[in-house]
């Protein structure tokens, strides 16, 4: 079972400041799963470290999500494109967008649900060597935003 406030966790770190730009260029030019990188992030608002990653697990979803969330983003990329010429695919793309918004949920619930061996590593450095990423400007927005988290959490308690 998935952690409720994971949907409003990941909505905030997504919609900080230059984290859906940062993140949108990683997958662009690297083909990095923004919901890998979501997951990682609120793990890491959280505090949760880990000893190391499910790897085999993670291929497999990431697998899934190639196979699905892939063909939906461009499909729908390219409906954007048509829509000057033709106005009436709006409503389509829109049922595609949300359709592909719904398989990111369900991985992110699949990913939050995965059985996790807690140790001293960050999540997000360990999903960014897992994707084959080394540390870039683009991941520097979420840091920000996941330390501004953990500072805000910390200063309710």
């Amino acid at each position: 079972m998935t952690d409720p406030s994971m949907k409003a966790g990941v909505l905030a770190l997504y919609r900080a400041p230059g984290v859906e730009p940062g993140l949108l260029q990683l997958q662009d030019a690297h083909g990095v799963s923004i919901p890998l990188l979501l997951w990682a992030g609120w793990l890491g608002t959280r505090s949760v470290t880990l000893a190391q990653l499910p790897e085999a697990e993670l291929r497999h979803l990431l697998g899934w999500e190639k196979q699905t969330v892939g063909p939906l983003r461009s499909l729908r990329r390219r409906l954007k494109a048509e829509l000057e010429d033709q106005p009436s695919l709006a409503a389509l793309r829109e049922q595609i967008k949300a359709c592909e918004q719904q398989a990111e949920w369900w991985l992110l619930q699949q990913l939050a649900a995965l059985p996790l061996e807690t140790g001293e590593l960050c999540p997000l450095t360990l999903c960014l060597r897992f994707a084959g990423i080394d540390e870039c400007e683009p991941i520097g927005a979420l840091r920000a935003a996941i330390g501004a988290r953990l500072n805000s959490q910390q200063q309710v308690s």
